[in-house]
């Protein structure tokens, strides 16, 4: 599928559940992104690591609807909360709490959206096959129509190696 088809896809056949599971996660990962690049740039430059990976799971997330970089958001997020759970005010907690909220959702959305693109790219595949069939003639009175003929006439189209080494003796 290329790029503008997946595009289509996105904007007809998924659902407005999906979508919006994926813009709560991926919106969650940016706004995270962008708190830890103003404290890379105001306290310490060693959380530049950490701005980067989390911009480029929230690109993930939000561009290319990645399992994998929402699940490592997730995971991520949960990791460094609980590295910081000592130093967290009730406030922070809270806040915390709602933002993996938003990374369930942002992991539940993007696995809905493979769900949906599977059997999406399933039913154009079983489409194109049904159209090849009958374009062939391979439907199931064909099929029905040869097997009476062979009933009535005798499989002419089976034979033995032997009849045709006999045949090339002759």
């Amino acid at each position: 599928m290329d790029k503008e088809e997946k595009k289509r896809f996105w904007q007809t056949a998924v659902d407005a559940k999906t979508r919006q599971y994926i813009y709560l996660g991926g919106g969650a990962a940016c706004v995270t992104g962008a708190m830890t690049v103003i404290f890379a740039l105001v306290l310490n430059s060693f959380m530049w690591l950490d701005a980067i990976l989390t911009v480029g799971l929230a690109v993930g997330i939000l561009v290319g609807k990645s399992r994998a970089c929402a699940v490592v958001m997730l995971v991520y997020f949960i990791i460094s909360k609980l590295m910081q759970l000592g130093a967290m005010t009730a406030g922070s907690l809270v806040v915390a709490v709602c933002f993996i909220i938003l990374y369930v959702f942002g992991t539940i959305g993007t696995f809905r959206y493979h769900d949906q693109l599977v059997a999406y790219e399933n039913a154009r595949a079983a489409a194109a096959s049904q159209a090849t069939e009958e374009m062939n003639g391979q439907d199931e009175t064909a099929a029905d129509f040869d097997e009476e003929a062979d009933e009535a006439f005798g499989d002419a189209g089976s034979y033995d190696e032997e009849d045709i080494y006999y045949d090339e003796k002759k």
